[in-house]
Parts: structure tokens; sequence; C-alpha cells
């Protein structure tokens, strides 16, 4: 089996532009279709041709993970410009653990093509995985305003572990979205216990 390599190559302001249009148009088509989606119907709502497409993207689940990647950067950007409400690291966590739950809740085939991808062991949907990883302690990090959190690395670590887990449960009706987010909620009060009633 021969490994692929995605070349981390720059790209131009208009071939970034049509990179998130691509991914734009993909996105929409999860939402609708779930994973039953093919590359020829992306190229078709994007207006791209094959060979365009597979210049940015060598497989339908690079892109489907380019899609969970920006749909976590987006939710960064949005937390960063409306911060989690509550008087204390406590409250405002549990405020984001029912935010995260509610947007993943609106769009259940979206959410259950992107996790299912990430567990794929396509080279590039591990790197992706890594890089979606990373994205928790951004998204949480929000919650403390202007101070800085000192976590443990682990911490980050085990909610996105949580996160990808309790996920599954939910898209599958194993588990409701309310008991995820109670939980979830659960798991970070333990996890930061030391500083949940901290005020901000």
């Amino acid at each position: 089996m021969h490994e692929i390599v995605v070349s981390k190559r720059r790209v131009t302001p208009q071939q970034k532009a049509k990179r998130l249009e691509i991914i734009d148009e993909t996105r929409k088509l999860l939402a609708e279709y779930g994973a039953d989606i093919s590359m020829e119907m992306v190229g078709a709502a994007a207006q791209v041709s094959r060979s365009t497409l597979y210049r940015y993207y060598v497989s339908r689940e690079h892109l489907i993970s380019e899609v969970t990647l920006e749909a976590g950067n987006r939710l960064v950007e949005y937390l960063e410009y409306d911060p989690p409400k509550g008087k204390t690291i406590g409250a405002r966590t549990s405020y984001l653990c029912a935010q995260i739950v509610h947007v993943a809740e609106g769009s259940p085939k979206l959410l259950a093509a992107c996790i299912n991808n990430l567990a794929s062991d396509d080279p590039v949907v591990t790197d992706a995985y890594v890089e979606i990883e990373q994205i928790i302690p951004r998204i949480f990090g929000t919650v403390s305003g202007t101070q800085k959190l000192q976590i443990a690395a682990e911490v980050w670590n085990t909610i996105f572990r949580y996160l990808f887990g309790g996920f599954i449960l939910a898209t599958t009706g194993k588990l409701s979205y309310s008991e995820l987010a109670g939980d979830l909620a659960e798991l970070c009060k333990s996890l930061l216990a030391d500083i949940w009633d901290v005020k901000c």
C-alpha cells in the first residue's frame, strides 16, 4: 500500500477562496446527505472540475476532514467574538458545553459524517485528527476571557476523547444530546476542579 503525502504548498488568495468555497459546498452536502456524498457531487456543487478538486483534496476523506477542521476554527472565531456567559470559569464552561452540543445537534448528518470520518485510518485523516484535537484548548480557552488557562495537555485530550465518543453515541441514538451536554459539563467540572469557582 502506497503512503499518500499531502504537500503543504503556498496558495494564492484566489486558491484559498476556492478551497473555502469547496469546503462550504461540501458542508452543505454533508448536512443534507450525510456521508453518502461523492467527489462528483462536490465538484458539481462547487462548479469545479474533477482535476481541480483532486488538486486540492486527495480523497473524499481528506475533504471531510477539512470540513471538520474548518467547523472547529469557525467555532473558535465565534466564541472569541462572543465568549461564553457566566461569572466563573465553571459557569462559563457549563454554558460552553451546552453551546457545543447544541451546535452539533443542529446538523446530525453532518456531525455523523465528520465523526465517522475521523475514525478512518487514512493517513490524511490521521493528520487532520491531530489538528482537530488541538482546537479543543482554543475552544475551552474562551471561557477565561483575558486570563490564560494553565491546563495540562492531558486534560484537553480527555475532553476531546469524551466528546468524540459522546458524539458517536449521540449520532447513533445511544445517548441523548442533553445527556451528552450534562455529562460533558460534569467531566469538565472534575478535570477543572481547581479553577471551577474562579471568578472571571
